[in-house]
């Protein structure tokens, strides 16, 4: 066998174990998809959706902060979806689910609510900024930023699968109480002899003249 025989002959050979691989994954893909509940023969096309459940809310009354932590548990409807069409249905996924959370649980439109994304298919965990809830109820710029932001994460792992390994989690965090008295004496009151009667820590110099460097008494 020559040496150009030979090179076609490896190169052939590496190209059926890239067809093998792939085939390999999309079997994965296909049974782990029809496992969520997709079918081949479904006539809609394939979406993901998730259940919520709540697993930690817990109260700092020192802070005036309430945390909720929820588990969401993939679901999917429909056909398969492919690879190619995973990120985009999963960033859609999860903001219908964010508006969904935010409208049973009624969350009060300054509390603030941000999402962790998990994966062994990933190459760590990433966690997203956290926005109020009217912010995400309504859509915005921001909102749109970070959903494109998780597809990019998501295309730049070309090893990215479903499977068991996915984790999403939601957290809401109950915006702090706003003061609501007025100061009163501040420097700069338009009563600065007032300001000074009734501030301890001020101490008033009453001096006959207009020096105003350190002198004995």
């Amino acid at each position: 066998m020559d040496d150009h025989t030979l090179i076609q002959a490896l190169n052939e050979f590496e190209d059926d174990i890239v067809l093998a691989e792939a085939a390999d994954t999309l079997l994965r893909q296909v049974g782990f998809q029809e496992q969520l509940g997709s079918s081949l023969v479904a006539q809609e096309p394939g979406r993901f959706e998730f259940t919520i459940n709540p697993y930690v809310d817990r109260t700092s009354e020192h802070m005036g902060v309430r945390e909720r932590h929820f588990i969401a548990n993939l679901r999917q409807q429909g056909q398969f979806i492919e690879a190619q069409r995973l990120s985009e249905a999963l960033s859609d996924a999860i903001y219908r689910t964010l508006q969904n959370l935010i409208l049973c649980e009624r969350i009060p439109g300054d509390d603030y609510l941000y999402f962790n994304l998990a994966s062994n298919r990933l190459n760590h965990a990433y966690g997203y900024r956290r926005l109020t809830a009217e912010e995400w109820l309504a859509g915005s710029d921001r909102v749109d930023g970070i959903l494109q932001q998780m597809s990019r994460v998501l295309n730049s792992n070309e090893n990215f699968e479903m499977d068991d390994s996915f984790q999403l989690s939601f957290t809401q965090v109950r915006a702090p109480p706003r003061g609501l008295g007025k100061r009163k004496m501040k420097p700069g009151h338009s009563h600065p002899e007032t300001f000074k009667r009734f501030k301890q820590s001020v101490i008033n110099i009453n001096n006959a003249d207009n020096l105003c460097c350190a002198r004995l008494s």
